[in-house]
């Protein structure tokens, strides 16, 4: 029932629209009433005289003179002048890291970098019984229950060729092989740094150690 009442009345509201804003619009001009302005603060006999001292107008050639002849000493001992610090001497830039990330130097408990999370991965894979998840715990001095969590649900890349690309290149498989041991053989040599670098200072500590003596 109100949408049709206000289907009806539409037209009645609508009639002569233009017409009756234009009145509207006429009306309000008429109405409008421009601010009122205020008196001016009335000038002070005292104003009247300094506005009419020929003294406070006029320049002082002799005051003026004497300006130009000040001078301004400081006492106190001198400011010395700032020094750039002294750069480092070292004209080569540092190595890239391996994985795009710096590593840090020193690893907190609990904690491992991108490449140790790799290397305990791949151990694992390669001989399960040997790193198992307790020795894994162990040498990285992480936690039981996040080493049995990384171990189940991180891997590294499986290599899989359908078998009709091997019936297609039957010496792809061949070179694959000798790739992967080639990639072994890479991995264990830089387990082998690993140790090494466990027990005596890194590279990147002596690096950071030069560059703050310098």
């Amino acid at each position: 029932m109100g949408n049709f009442g206000s289907a009806v009345l539409r037209p009645l509201k609508n009639f002569n629209i233009e017409a009756r804003a234009h009145r509207e619009l006429e009306r309000q001009k008429i109405k409008s009433v421009s601010a009122p302005r205020y008196k001016q603060p009335e000038v002070t006999q005292g104003q009247e005289e300094r506005e009419s001292d020929p003294v406070t107008n006029s320049k002082d050639e002799l005051l003026h003179e004497r300006l130009k002849v000040v001078r301004v000493e400081s006492v106190g001992p001198a400011n010395k002048p700032f020094k750039n610090p002294k750069l480092p001497d070292r004209s080569t830039s540092l190595p890239e890291p391996e994985y795009g990330v710096v590593e840090p130097a020193n690893v907190p408990p609990g904690r491992v970098t991108i490449s140790q999370a790799l290397n305990l991965i791949s151990q694992h894979q390669t001989d399960p019984k040997l790193y198992s998840a307790s020795h894994i715990a162990r040498e990285y001095k992480l936690e039981l229950h996040n080493a049995q969590q990384i171990l189940k649900y991180f891997q590294v890349f499986h290599m899989h060729i359908p078998k009709k690309m091997e019936e297609k290149f039957p010496h792809l498989l061949t070179v694959l092989k000798s790739q992967m041991s080639q990639m072994e053989s890479e991995r264990q040599r830089r387990l082998l740094d690993f140790a090494k670098e466990a027990k005596n200072p890194s590279k990147k500590e002596i690096l950071e150690k030069d560059i703050q003596k310098s």
